[in-house]
């Protein structure tokens, strides 16, 4: 593949500074990484509704992302699979690849790469209320998440997935100045069937605060269509 061997050069940098330990396939189960099944084939697709904010307005957009495991190698004993992302305007379109990602089990951990970034994304064992560090992989501030409603079921339009996990990855509500609020959902032998970010920046000044007049700003929702193996 094209990409393996930027990948090859990107993980041995990143592993030569990390102590990791591997996790038994036979603790699957126990320890929940089935909630990110990692495995070449499987795919994921969403629907996504957007609104981008700027000082000229507002944007609103739908568009529909796919995710597929499409390749996996191993580098001192780490694998990692290649997770390419694709997108469309709508089902009567074509696929086009938007992005190449990858992600890996690290120190009991989900690291997803995107956009040459790391984000742990789950902790291992998954249990109710468990925090970590979601930048421990990179070189942004500490940004705490949560585990939330381990287990339980979630539903999604008609379809519900029994047991997910919710990630509370920043839970900042505040309608003066700023809000932060992004949360993921996994499903168990599925993966990531809901995402959802607010990030919007509020005028400040005198003159206009607490009017909830957005600056600049993005809502983001990303919500499961359809899975599988190709």
């Amino acid at each position: 593949m094209n990409h393996k061997i930027v990948y090859i050069a990107i993980l041995i940098s990143f592993l030569s500074g990390c102590n990791s330990e591997s996790i038994s396939p036979n603790k699957e189960i126990y320890l929940g990484l089935d909630y990110f099944p990692l495995e070449v084939g499987r795919f994921i697709e969403y629907n996504v509704d957007q609104t981008l904010y700027d000082l000229f307005g507002e944007t609103t957009s739908q568009f529909q992302v796919k995710t597929v495991i499409s390749d996996s190698f191993e580098v001192n004993g780490y694998t990692t699979y290649v997770i390419n992302k694709f997108i469309r305007i709508s089902e009567n379109e074509q696929w086009q690849i938007d992005a190449v990602w990858s992600a890996n089990i690290l120190d009991n951990k989900l690291v997803l790469q995107q956009g040459n970034v790391n984000h742990a994304k789950l902790i291992f064992p998954i249990k109710e209320g468990k925090t970590w560090d979601g930048n421990t992989y990179n070189t942004i501030d500490e940004d705490m998440y949560e585990m939330r409603n381990v287990n339980l079921s979630y539903t999604i339009d008609t379809i519900t997935f029994p047991e997910t996990v919710t990630v509370i990855q920043h839970e900042n509500l505040d309608l003066l100045v700023e809000t932060d609020y992004r949360v993921e959902v996994f499903a168990k032998d599925v993966g990531l069937i809901y995402n959802e970010v607010q990030q919007i920046a509020y005028c400040s000044d005198f003159d206009c605060f607490g009017q909830q007049i957005i600056n600049e700003g993005i809502v983001y929702k990303q919500t499961i269509i359809a899975y599988g193996n190709e």
